[in-house]
């Protein structure tokens, strides 16, 4: 398991990164690979939500779905293979 649980102020029209650090792996991830997302904002249909693989992949988690919905607590299942 690898985490950032720095807490990351999400600004109007700006990209936010958090950065997740995972070292002393080899190979490609699993083709299921759950993806937690804990993220406190007002209004979901707002975000966007990639993870960028090292070699620049972009798996797309979240695409401004949910319009006012509060917050985004969701794991999502991933094919990083």
């Amino acid at each position: 398991t690898y985490t950032n649980s720095a807490d990351y102020t999400i600004s109007d029209n700006a990209t936010v990164e958090s950065p997740i650090t995972v070292s002393g792996r080899t190979g490609n991830a699993p083709s299921g690979t759950p993806v937690a997302v804990n993220i406190v904002h007002t209004y979901i249909g707002d975000l966007k939500v990639d993870l960028i693989a090292p070699d620049g992949s972009v798996y797309v988690l979240h695409n401004r779905s949910g319009g006012s919905a509060d917050n985004i607590n969701q794991t999502y299942t991933t094919n990083l293979s």
